[in-house]
């Protein structure tokens, strides 16, 4: 197998759009692009140059969080009885963000609107066995239909024992880009409590959401980074029945829409220092949770039994006009 970027590309001909992947690095969807010419525009932000896979992993794109999303405390934790060691990435010295979205995956279905990807720890990286209480696979998938960009995942114990994970997603969305200055795009999130951090891990304590972001706030006025849950559920006529939870980034002449379901509780906003992006992160459980699994806190905690699998979908809607 070639050692070298591999990159996918998918067109959709009825809007022109094409969303690029690279499979080598983390299945990172890096590119949504749209319009002609001069005037084509990125609805990610990604540096220059990032498909050639030296920029930092998460820093663009749509990273993909498993099996943990977030900062775990240390690089250690203890499951049923065994201490497993887990790899520092932060400047404080935590594990964060999972193993998944540095690393190569392998792609098993290319076709014009549609990609399928996988990573397998017994197969693509051994070294992550004793790392995590069970093999894992994660499967997932990207479809390019008119405006909606649709990511499909499914997640396999392959081990003997029962497996604890979460996922989460981190899209780096444009700011800028809907017809009018980014500090005027309005940020909408339904989401009802800020949960508080030490050293950028929750505390266990929460308060109200601060920022209006449930009506809508704008850009200029946010710096964030902050996990949120989804308490109470707000209702959204706009929302089809299966969707629960719609997050907007909107400017007078369209809007970017993320749009997930209750498998996703809690949600991270980040505006990353160069306020070209916001990132509107869906959660499956809360971050640095996996310690505190065996202890039954309310986390969001997914324990998958050996052998079973579980399914999940979230879709990115670019309006125009």
């Amino acid at each position: 197998m070639s050692e070298g970027p591999e990159i996918v590309t998918l067109q959709d001909e009825s809007t022109g759009d094409s969303v690029s992947l690279m499979v080598s690095q983390g299945f990172n969807c890096f590119r949504w692009e749209r319009g002609e010419g001069s005037a084509r525009i990125d609805a990610l932000w990604a540096r220059p140059g990032h498909e050639s896979g030296t920029e930092r992993a998460s820093s663009g794109g749509i990273p993909i969080l498993f099996p943990f999303p977030g900062r775990l405390p240390g690089t250690t934790f203890d499951w049923l009885g065994k201490t497993y060691e887990l790899e520092p990435f932060d400047a404080l010295g935590n594990a964060i963000h999972g193993f998944v979205f540095t690393r190569r995956w392998r792609s098993v279905v290319v076709e014009t609107n549609r990609c399928t990807a996988e990573f397998q720890a017994s197969i693509d990286d051994p070294g992550l066995l004793p790392r995590w209480p069970s093999d894992f696979r994660i499967v997932a998938t990207y479809r390019l239909r008119g405006d909606t960009l649709r990511f499909e995942c499914e997640v396999t114990n392959l081990g003997p024992n029962p497996m604890p994970f979460g996922l989460g997603l981190h899209p780096y969305f444009r700011v800028g880009i809907f017809g009018g200055a980014a500090a005027e795009d309005r940020v909408t999130a339904e989401v009802g409590h800020r949960w508080l951090l030490e050293q950028m891990r929750p505390t266990g304590k929460r308060e109200p959401e601060p920022f209006g972001l449930a009506s809508g706030a704008p850009f200029g006025g946010l710096t964030l980074d902050d996990v949120f849950d989804h308490e109470p559920a707000f209702e959204n006529l706009d929302s089809p029945p299966e969707t629960l939870r719609v997050a907007k980034i909107e400017g007078p002449n369209g809007r970017m829409e993320i749009r997930y379901d209750v498998d996703y509780p809690f949600a991270v906003l980040y505006t990353p220092p160069h306020r070209e992006a916001i990132c509107i992160e869906p959660y499956t459980c809360l971050p640095g949770s996996i310690p505190k699994g065996e202890k039954g806190a309310a986390t969001g905690l997914r324990i998958l039994s050996a052998g079973d699998r579980w399914t999940t979908a979230v879709e990115y809607r670019w309006v125009s006009g």
